[in-house]
């Protein structure tokens, strides 16, 4: 699990919705455009809310699934599997 950082969009109520995700690989930054959310769980274990979303993007003009999780309480992203 790696923390990183996520341009969303919030619905009314509160709801995030990633658009674009950025990480560092090799000391450079790489931009991951998300081109569909496929689904998204929430979940809460241990009084902590979170929500889980299965994406799909483009990575090195390849696309790629990966997850992304939400942590509710602090509000930080953090990528799951790629």
């Amino acid at each position: 699990m790696k923390a990183i950082e996520v341009i969303a969009v919030f619905s009314s109520n509160g709801t995030p919705r990633p658009m674009r995700l950025r990480m560092i690989k090799d000391g450079c930054f790489e931009v991951i455009q998300i081109r569909k959310v496929l689904y998204q769980i929430e979940d809460k274990q241990a009084d902590v809310s979170y929500i889980t979303f299965r994406c799909q993007g483009n990575l090195r003009g390849a696309l790629k699934d990966f997850e992304l999780l939400f942590n509710k309480s602090t509000c930080v992203w953090t990528l799951l599997k790629i």
